[in-house]
C-alpha cells in the first residue's frame, strides 16, 4: 500500500541530540552533568539511575522507548554490559562506552568525543559531539559588554548540590563565559543558609547549564500531571537528596529537563534540610513572600513522610493561612515524560523516489553546527502523495526497513552469516521518523512494503503467514481494480452488491442458476430486496459502480442471442458481437437481432466468480472497516498462520493492519443467517485469533461478519463475543465485532460508523497501566482557591538583590 507511492512529502525540522546517560553512583552522575554543560541541548537530555541489584529492565525499556535517544552513554565500570545487550536487542540505539578521561578531554575541547554514524552519501562515518562553546562563538559572535549570565565558582563545599543544579564547567568554558559573555560568578557557600540563597539566585538567571538551551524550543509533555504541577510558577518544589542518593537527583534533573518553569525548583541536602526547617521557611518567605503551595520530593518511609510534613506545614501556616503541602516519598526517579526540542522553523518539501527506492533529504543545519563536524538529530512527519502518514513502532525491525532497501534486506534475510544490516540511520517516531546528520550529508528513507512490516512483527514472534484461498482472490481482486483505496472506496459505496447480484448462487450446489448474463432491471431489484434501500439509492449505486467494475475487467457487458438455426441460447460478450456470429452449438452463422429487441446483459469474470465463491467479499468488507478505523495503516492480507518450521497451521486471519504501536487482527465471516452451528465456529475461530494477538502482542482483535439475518437473530452473536471479549480483557486483548460494515465495540448491540473510532484507537484497547512506579505521597493543608501556571515567578527583588550582594555578585540581581 506504501510501496507504490512516488512522492513524499516531509515536514522537517532539526533538533539537538537526544541522549540518555545511565548512571551508577554519583561521580557517574556528575560526570554526566559536566558533558551535559559543555554539549549544546544538554539540559534537554536524560540521566537515568540504575541499580542493578533491583533493576526493573521491563520499566527501563519502556521509559527509553519513550525517550527514543540517538545515543545512550555508559560507564564500563558499574553498568554491565548485560544491560546493553538487553537494551540493543529491541532498540535502534547506539550505546557508547564512556569515561572520565574522555569526558574531561571533550570539555576542555582537547578531543571531542567521536560519535559513530551511517548516511546516504558515505555508508559510515565517525561524527563528534558537539561543543557548547562553538556554538556560543557562532551565536554572539563579538564580546557582551555586560550579560546577565552568572555562576558560582567552583570548590568542595556543596559541589554536588550546586553542579546538577546549574551546571559543572571546564576552566576552557569558564575563561569564554567571563571574558567573552561578560559572565559573573557567585563565591562558593560555606552554610546551608548561603547554598539556598545561592540556588534560589541562580535558578532565576541565566547560567551555565541553561546557556545549551540556547536556539532551541520546547515542547512539554502535556500526559504527566505531576510534571505540570511542578510548573506552577505559584509553586516551589524542593528535591530532597542524601549523601549517596542518585535516584532523588536524577528526579530533579529530569523534571527540570523539560519544565516550563525552572526557576521554581530546588535540590538541597536532606539531612541539611531536615534539621533546618525553620530556617529554610524564613529564607523562602523572605524571597517569595506570597508563597502558598511547595511540593517535597524525598526518598524515605511513610512515617518520616508525614512527621516532615506536619513539620513544614507548621512553619509555614503560621505565616500564610492557606498553605497547601504534598510530600512525595517513594518511586519518583523514573517517573518523568520527555517533551520535545527542536531548533528553528520547519520547513515542508516534496521528494521523488530515486530508482532503488530511496528518499534522500537534507534537514536544516543548526546554528553553530555550520562547516563542523558536530552530530545534531532531526524529526519528519511524513506525509505521502495520498495524504497519508508514515507511522511505524519504535523499534529495531522499522530501523531497518526505514534504513535500507528492500533488496539489501533481501539479501541480508538470506546471507545471515554474511552480512549485518547495521546501517540504522532512520528510525521510527511518534510523529514520523528520526534520525542523526552532519553538515554536508545526506538523510536517507526507505518505505518498504506492507508484507514486509507485518510479516516480520509475525516472524518476530515465531510465525509465517501463508496466503489462503479467499485472502488470495482478495488481493487479486483489488489489483485488477487498480489499487486498495479505489476498492475500498467501492465496497464502501455498496459496489460489491453488484457482484452479489451478478453471482446468484444456490446453497445447495453453489452453482449459478442461470447460465447467460443477467439485465439491469434483474440488479437493481436484486440489490433493492436484499439491501434494502429505496429505487433512486439502487439506481444511483448501479450508475456509479458498475463502470468502474467493467472498465476494471471484473465485469462483462453483453448480449443472450437465440440461434435462428438450432434455438441454442448462449452469450456473447460485447467484444465478439459482430454483423454475423458464429454459432456455439451448430456452428452456423447467423445475423443479429435488432438493436431495440435485445438488451445488455452483465456476467462476472471468473476471478471475480471465485473471488466471491471463497468468500472474498466478506474479506473486503473486513478491510474496508480497518481501513476506516485506521487509515494511515500500513494492512496486510493474511491467510493461514503457521509456527515455523510447521507445516499445518493453527489459525486464520484474513486482515491485518498496524498503524504505530498498534496492531489489530481481523478474521471474517459470511453468512446468509446465522445459525448455531455458526456460533460454535465463530467462538472457536475467536479463541485461535486471540492466541494468535497474543502472541504477536496484537491489541485488538476485530470479527467480522456480513450475514442477513435480523436484529432478533443477532442478539446470540452479540452476547457471545461480549462474553469473549471480557475473557480477552485479562490478556490485555480488545475483541470487538462488525456486522455489515457497522462496528459493535465490545460486541454491543448498537453499532457505530468504524471513522468514528479513527482518532481515538486507544478506545479499543484494554486499559493496561504500562511498567511504571507508583508514586506515594502524603498531603497537608488546603488547595489555593487559585493555581496559577502562567503568572510571574513570585519572587521579592529587593530580597533577590539585597542577596546578590551579600554573596558576592558585583551588581544588581541576576
Amino acid at each position: 500500500m506504501y510501496f507504490s507511492e512516488k512522492e513524499v512529502t516531509l515536514n522537517l525540522t532539526s533538533r539537538p541530540l537526544r541522549l540518555v546517560y545511565l548512571v551508577g553512583n554519583r561521580e557517574e552522575f556528575q560526570n554526566a552533568v559536566k558533558l551535559y554543560t559543555h554539549i549544546w541541548g544538554g539540559l534537554t537530555n536524560t540521566i537515568i539511575p540504575i541499580h542493578e541489584e533491583d533493576l526493573d529492565i521491563n520499566l527501563l525499556k519502556n521509559k527509553i522507548i519513550l525517550i527514543n535517544p540517538d545515543f545512550i552513554f555508559r560507564s564500563t565500570t558499574n553498568i554491565s554490559e548485560a544491560i546493553s545487550t538487553n537494551l540493543k536487542e529491541i532498540l535502534p540505539v547506539k550505546i557508547i562506552n564512556i569515561d572520565t578521561e574522555k569526558i574531561q578531554k571533550h570539555i576542555e575541547g582537547t578531543e571531542l568525543i567521536n560519535l559513530p554514524h551511517y548516511s546516504a552519501r558515505a555508508r559510515h562515518f565517525t561524527a563528534k559531539l558537539s561543543h557548547i562553546v562553538s556554538v556560543l562563538q557562532e551565536i554572539y559572535a563579538n564580546p557582551l559588554p555586560d550579560s546577565h549570565i552568572w555562576g558560582i565558582e567552583q570548590g568542595n563545599s556543596f559541589d554536588f548540590e550546586l553542579s546538577i543544579q546549574y551546571g559543572k564547567i571546564s576552566t576552557m568554558y569558564r575563561k569564554y563565559l567571563t571574558e567573552h559573555l561578560a559572565a559573573n560568578f557567585l563565591r562558593l557557600p560555606q552554610n546551608f543558609e548561603e547554598l539556598v540563597k545561592s540556588s534560589l539566585l541562580l535558578a532565576s538567571s541565566y547560567n551555565p547549564i541553561c546557556l545549551t538551551e540556547i536556539k532551541i524550543s520546547k515542547k512539554q509533555p502535556l500526559d504527566n500531571p505531576i510534571q505540570q504541577l511542578m510548573d506552577c510558577s505559584s509553586l516551589l518544589t524542593i528535591f530532597l537528596g542524601d549523601d549517596q542518593d542518585i535516584d532523588i537527583a536524577a528526579a530533579y534533573w529530569n523534571t527540570r529537563s523539560f519544565g516550563l518553569e525552572n526557576t521554581n525548583k530546588l535540590y538541597l541536602p536532606k539531612s541539611e534540610v531536615l534539621d533546618n526547617i525553620e530556617r529554610l521557611t524564613a529564607l523562602i518567605l523572605e524571597c517569595m513572600p506570597s508563597i502558598a503551595e511547595i511540593l517535597i520530593v524525598i526518598n524515605t518511609d511513610l512515617k518520616e513522610a508525614e512527621n516532615l510534613a506536619q513539620q513544614v506545614y507548621q512553619a509555614f501556616v503560621r505565616v500564610v493561612p492557606h498553605f497547601r503541602l504534598e510530600v512525595i516519598y517513594q518511586n519518583f526517579h523514573l517517573n518523568f515524560f520527555r517533551g520535545q526540542a527542536y531548533s528553528g522553523n520547519p520547513i515542508n518539501t516534496t521528494y521523488i523516489k530515486f530508482e532503488d527506492g530511496s528518499i534522500r533529504f537534507s534537514p536544516p543545519v543548526p546554528i553553530g553546527h555550520q562547516n563542523r563536524e558536530f552530530l545534531f538529530g532531526w524529526e519528519a512527519e511524513v506525509r505521502l502523495a495520498s495524504s497519508r502518514r508514515l507511522l511505524l513502532p519504535i523499534n529495531k525491525s522499522s530501523a531497518v526497513f526505514l534504513s535500507n532497501s528492500q533488496h539489501q534486506i533481501e539479501w541480508a534475510d538470506k546471507n545471515p552469516d554474511r552480512s549485518e544490516l547495521k546501517g540504522l540511520s532512520t528510525r521510527a517516531s511518534s510523529k514520523g521518523i528520526t534520525g542523526t546528520i552532519s553538515y554536508k550529508n545526506d538523510c536517507c528513507l526507505y518505505i518498504p512494503t506492507d508484507e514486509m512490516v507485518i510479516s516480520q512483527r509475525f516472524k518476530d514472534a515465531g510465525l509465517k503467514i501463508e496466503i489462503n484461498e479467499h485472502t488470495r482472490y482478495a488481493k487479486g481482486f483489488i489489483k485488477r481494480f487498480g489499487g486498495f483505496r479505489k476498492t475500498i472506496a467501492f465496497v464502501k459505496n455498496n459496489g460489491l452488491g453488484i457482484s452479489k447480484a451478478l453471482e446468484r448462487r444456490t446453497q445447495e450446489n453453489n452453482r449459478q442458476v442461470k447460465q447467460g448474463g443477467v439485465k439491469l432491471g434483474e440488479i437493481y431489484r436484486w440489490l433493492a430486496e436484499n439491501r434494502k434501500i429505496t429505487n433512486k439509492e439502487v439506481r444511483q449505486i448501479v450508475k456509479q459502480q458498475l463502470p468502474l467494475l467493467l472498465s476494471a475487467g471484473l465485469v462483462r457487458r453483453g448480449y443472450d442471442l437465440p440461434c435462428p438455426h438450432c434455438n441454442f441460447n448462449d452469450w456473447y460478450a460485447i467484444e465478439r458481437v459482430q454483423e454475423f456470429i458464429d454459432c456455439v452449438g451448430c456452428a452456423e452463422s447467423f445475423q443479429i437481432p435488432e438493436l431495440e429487441k435485445i438488451d445488455f446483459t452483465y456476467k462476472l469474470n471468473e476471478l471475480a466468480s471465485h473471488f466471491l465463491r471463497s468468500g472474498g467479499d466478506a474479506v473486503l468488507m473486513t478491510a474496508a472497516v480497518l481501513y476506516q478505523l485506521m487509515p494511515y495503516s500500513w494492512m496486510q492480507f493474511g491467510g493461514n498462520i503457521h509456527r515455523q518450521r510447521e507445516k499445518n497451521g493453527f489459525a486464520e486471519i484474513d486482515v491485518i493492519g498496524l498503524e504505530a504501536d498498534t496492531l489489530v487482527l481481523a478474521e471474517s465471516k459470511s453468512y446468509s443467517h446465522i445459525e448455531q452451528q455458526h456460533l460454535e465456529q465463530i467462538k472457536e475461530s475467536l479463541k485461535k485469533t486471540i492466541e494468535v494477538a497474543a502472541l504477536v502482542k496484537a491489541q485488538v482483535v476485530l470479527l467480522s461478519i456480513t450475514t442477513a439475518s435480523s436484529n432478533s437473530e443477532l442478539h446470540t452473536l452479540h452476547t457471545l463475543v461480549s462474553e469473549i471479549s471480557d475473557e480477552a480483557k485479562d490478556s490485555g486483548i480488545g475483541v470487538h465485532l462488525a456486522i455489515n460494515g457497522k462496528l459493535h465495540p465490545w460486541g454491543k448491540a448498537v453499532g457505530t460508523e468504524p471513522y468514528n473510532f479513527r482518532d481515538c484507537l486507544e478506545e479499543l484497547k484494554v486499559d493496561i497501566e504500562t511498567p511504571e512506579e507508583q508514586v506515594l505521597s502524603v498531603v497537608v493543608g488546603e488547595l489555593p482557591a487559585q493555581r496559577s501556571f502562567f503568572s510571574e515567578p513570585l519572587f521579592d527583588d529587593e530580597a533577590m538583590q539585597r542577596w546578590c550582594l551579600e554573596l558576592g555578585g558585583n551588581q544588581a540581581n541576576p
